[in-house]
């Protein structure tokens, strides 16, 4: 999505909070578009909850709750046979309890995933959803807004959807933004799929298919990536096109091998042992500042990190600065994700942000060799912080 899309979301989320004429909006476009993935970011962005149902799963029970008896003496006259009467009441249906319990604490978004999955018998359950924001005696609360996705292709299965439903929808078509994306998710990925796809975008999404050959989408790489973590880098090294050749094309799946074999070789674990200072500026390959960015995931030491204050001040000539520039990138997203960082990382970023030495930060490190890397000089730091500012900002 780009940012025009995003804010439309924004905007009909934020707006059905205070205005319930306003249709819920629906995202539709190919698979793997991480629309899902984009109202989820967005709905972190508002400070909002999130509750998710699949449209494939979804049931009688989860849409319409079930039912009970009870007696209904007041109706005992109509019994032919004076016994007394019982009549049905409904539990709240699973979707609305679920819903009630996120929004007690605070603002919320029920996402129908793959809308365009739900079964057409059920559909006609929306009516009153999307128009009167209830299902069966049960309402949703004032403070959640609705949103749905659908994939609208042949190859997805799409088959229409019901005339009366989709004149309660607005619907907007959108397209994959891989900058938009990497920014704010695949950046997190395992370094090996994040540093290729940085390296080649193109490669993150293909045409889809229904062929037993995959089709490389964002879903299919953050897979990819997660499956990577249980491997060791042995491991990956030999089977990196098996591994993804069961997600993507075999061409793409052979391109992430080549480019696992090339990382494999740079060996960024030797390079931090050895204190190796390479020149990127001699570099052939443009692509090895992106590649050599990830160096970050090697650094654990305080002197590791003085090692990668070392590397970046012998790259900080104009011909190599893309390095500093890729390198303040990683630590950025490293720094706003939720795992805890190295000690090593939060040194190089406590130099670069010119933060004062916090000692519990450090619990690994003695004080004194913690004042000494905290004493050394680091020259280029005003660089650093403008070549930061300028990719990050």
């Amino acid at each position: 999505m780009n940012s025009n899309e995003i804010q439309i979301l924004m905007n009909n989320i934020k707006g059905q909070l205070v205005n319930k004429q306003i249709a819920p909006l629906c995202l539709a476009g190919s698979p793997g578009t991480t629309k899902s993935t984009t109202v989820e970011l967005v709905a972190k962005q508002l400070g909002m909850g999130i509750v998710t149902e699949s449209g494939p799963t979804l049931s009688h029970e989860i849409l319409t709750g079930l039912p009970d008896t009870v007696p209904a003496e007041r109706f005992q006259y109509s019994s032919i046979d004076g016994s007394v009467p019982q009549a049905t009441v409904w539990s709240i249906p699973e979707m609305v309890a679920k819903t009630l319990r996120t929004a007690e604490n605070k603002p919320t978004v029920l996402l129908i995933d793959d809308f365009h999955m739900v079964s057409p018998h059920l559909q006609s359950y929306f009516y009153g959803l999307l128009l009167e924001r209830r299902l069966g005696n049960y309402r949703l609360p004032d403070n959640v807004a609705l949103v749905l996705t659908m994939n609208d292709s042949d190859a997805a299965g799409f088959q229409g959807i019901n005339s009366a439903v989709r004149n309660r929808l607005s619907i907007l078509k959108i397209e994959f933004n891989f900058e938009y994306w990497f920014k704010n998710y695949g950046n997190r990925l395992h370094y090996l799929v994040a540093s290729f796809l940085k390296a080649y975008p193109d490669k993150c999404q293909e045409e889809e298919t229904t062929g037993i050959e995959g089709y490389a989408t964002a879903r299919a790489w953050s897979s990819i990536a997660a499956e990577l973590a249980i491997y060791d880098e042995e491991s990956i090294k030999k089977q990196a096109r098996r591994i993804a050749g069961m997600q993507v094309s075999s061409s793409i799946a052979q391109a992430f091998q080549s480019h696992v074999n090339y990382v494999s070789a740079l060996d960024f674990t030797k390079l931090v042992k050895n204190r190796e200072l390479v020149n990127l500026a001699d570099s052939k390959d443009p692509l090895d500042a992106i590649v050599y960015a990830y160096i970050t995931n090697f650094i654990y030491t305080i002197d590791d990190g003085i090692y990668l204050i070392d590397l970046m001040e012998h790259n900080k000539g104009e011909a190599s600065s893309a390095f500093i520039g890729f390198v303040t990138g990683e630590l950025h997203t490293k720094y706003l994700s939720e795992t805890k960082l190295s000690e090593g990382l939060e040194y190089v970023i406590d130099r670069i942000t010119s933060t004062p030495m916090d000692k519990s930060k450090y619990p690994n490190t003695s004080k004194d060799k913690l004042e000494k890397a905290f004493d050394k000089r680091v020259p280029s730091l005003t660089i650093f912080q403008n070549i930061a500012a300028e990719f990050l900002f």
